[in-house]
């Protein structure tokens, strides 16, 4: 496993059972790309701004670009604060989406949509991407209602908890709590003191 910050390059893809995570730099907002051997999905889009455009325009589409992508087999949308989906309209119209995963039902245009949950895994390429949070009868809503995933390997993952904040944090941990040691932890909205006691 790789993890790096908006650097462009052409990195190679990785091996079987591998894979490479990117937190782009947004800014104020969210966007991270997870490459595996045959797949490439992304977890939310950074934010749209107020005087037009979008970190995705800016930021997200070049870099996917700059690596040859034009198309994402998954976009998971955390939950519909500005600064995760804000993007997700520029990127729809520039990359093609295969799928999407959201807090809620999303529709662009005719990208076939669900609603995760905790039993909403997939493995792609021997790499295992699990819903943590939430549970399909979600008590959430808003940040907390934040789609979380662990992307893992045999010796390395990454956790990626939204926006969520103590609430959630409290009952992902009382439900999951061996599942959620992770290599790498992206902090619960953006290192928020509403978040990570």
């Amino acid at each position: 496993m790789s993890i790096s910050t908006f650097v462009f390059f052409q990195s190679n893809k990785p091996d079987e059972g591998s894979f490479n995570a990117t937190v782009l730099d947004v800014g104020q907002g969210l966007a991270v790309m997870i490459e595996t051997k045959n797949h490439i999905m992304l977890y939310d889009a950074g934010p749209g701004y107020g005087s037009g455009g979008s970190a995705a325009r800016f930021v997200v589409i070049p870099y996917l670009h700059s690596k040859g992508i034009s198309k994402l087999d998954k976009l998971v949308i955390s939950h519909d604060d500005i600064d995760h989906i804000g993007g997700v309209t520029d990127l729809i119209q520039d990359i093609n989406i295969v799928e999407i995963l959201g807090d809620e039902l999303y529709f662009f245009d005719v990208i076939p949509a669900s609603i995760c949950h905790i039993d909403t895994d997939w493995s792609w390429d021997g790499v295992n991407f699990d819903i943590l949070h939430p549970l399909q009868n979600n008590q959430f809503n808003g940040n907390n209602a934040s789609c979380v995933l662990k992307i893992g390997n045999r010796r390395h993952s990454v956790l990626i908890t939204g926006d969520i904040e103590y609430e959630a944090e409290d009952a992902i941990i009382e439900l999951l709590s061996p599942e959620l040691n992770s290599s790498i932890l992206l902090a619960p909205h953006h290192g928020s003191v509403t978040s990570s006691k």
